[in-house]
């Protein structure tokens, strides 16, 4: 009978997660004779193996040192958690294999590469092309990407993707995404907006920018927000938190209702005692048929309610319930103002 220790442990792994496997064992301790026996085994198995592991050996040296890296610590925690996806490693050694996963984060290299096909992963980062998706106004889009995350995103959106070998950059140009980060802990999950970027490992969030406004709400998991020109001003949010940064400026974390907040991937927009001209803005969005304000004290009307996105009309129905409103509709506009009261008849005359 062979023992569990002379058995293949690193069967069914690809040559990056074996290199990995082997790398982490032989760190600071010597192998058992089974042990030794097997990975000579596998290293003349395969020129690819010994290149392989030859590779990890010198990025590990060469950031040797760089335990403190606050613009990574962040992402120890988030790199211990498990695979989104059951059976990506199926080793018994999980406490060696959480260690290489905190390394691959910790120190920027490439220690594990993901295991979903990527067509990036192949080349180098700088010759990696970006794939754009956009959506048009009123319309709503949700995309797979090449590592398994997925992306859905609201009206009037558009995103760059870059899959390389050491990090996934995601620019989002204009507009609102929800972003399912697909485990991989080796090429930490970026998106930037305007000037500031999220970085996350295996978690669930949305970015919205506007045109002086960024905001990041947190799902599940953990995110690092931070300037992307220095990396300072950096913001840890927990689930159930948003930052927004307006006109460059970041405003305290706060907790809000996720759930009213995501809304919009209904067809829902709600509104919490907002000003109608935020509403109508909102609204707006939406419909190329847009609702005008044309009175001053209307706009700073307040409202709240939950109304269906796309139908500027239905809006205004709904609305002249709430407020005194007249509405003059337009082939490509509908115009808002209060409604007056009927002038009062002299009963003198």
């Amino acid at each position: 009978m062979t023992s569990a220790e002379q058995r293949d442990p690193t069967l069914g792994m690809s040559c990056s997660e074996a290199a990995s496997y082997w790398f982490v064992r032989r760190d600071g301790r010597e192998l058992s004779d089974g042990e030794a026996v097997e990975f000579e085994r596998w290293l003349r198995a395969s020129p690819a193996n010994a290149e392989e592991l030859a590779r990890m050996t010198a990025a590990w040296k060469l950031y040797d040192g760089l335990e403190e890296n606050e613009g990574l610590a962040s992402l120890r925690a988030t790199a211990l958690a498990p695979p989104r996806r059951p059976g990506q490693w199926k080793v018994a050694a999980s406490g060696l294999l959480a260690a290489s996963l905190v390394a691959g984060v910790i120190f920027g290299t490439p220690i594990m590469r993901s295991i979903v096909p990527d067509d990036s992963a192949s080349a180098p980062a700088a010759a990696a092309q970006a794939v754009r998706y956009a959506t048009s106004k009123g319309q709503m889009r949700t995309v797979t990407l090449g590592d398994g995350s997925t992306v859905t995103l609201n009206t009037a959106s558009e995103i760059l993707v870059t899959l390389a070998p050491r990090r996934r950059m995601i620019r989002l140009v204009r507009g609102q995404a929800l972003f399912e980060v697909a485990h991989d802990a080796a090429r930490p999950f970026v998106v930037a907006a305007s000037d500031r970027q999220v970085t996350a490992l295996g978690t669930i969030f949305e970015v919205r920018l506007d045109t002086d406004r960024v905001e990041v709400i947190l799902i599940k998991g953990k995110v690092a927000v931070d300037q992307r020109a220095n990396g300072q001003s950096r913001s840890i949010l927990q689930p159930g938190q948003a930052l927004v940064v307006a006109r460059g400026i970041a405003q305290p974390i706060a907790s809000i209702d996720v759930n009213a907040k995501l809304q919009w991937r209904e067809g829902f927009v709600e509104f919490a005692d907002e000003p109608l001209a935020q509403a109508v803005s909102e609204i707006n969005r939406y419909s190329d048929r847009t609702i005008v304000l044309q009175d001053k004290e209307l706009a700073a009307q307040r409202i709240s309610g939950v109304f269906r996105t796309g139908d500027p009309d239905r809006f205004v129905a709904i609305l002249g319930e709430l407020v005194p409103i007249e509405a003059q509709s337009r082939p490509d506009n509908i115009l808002l103002k209060r409604r007056t009261a009927p002038a009062q008849a002299d009963p003198s005359k």
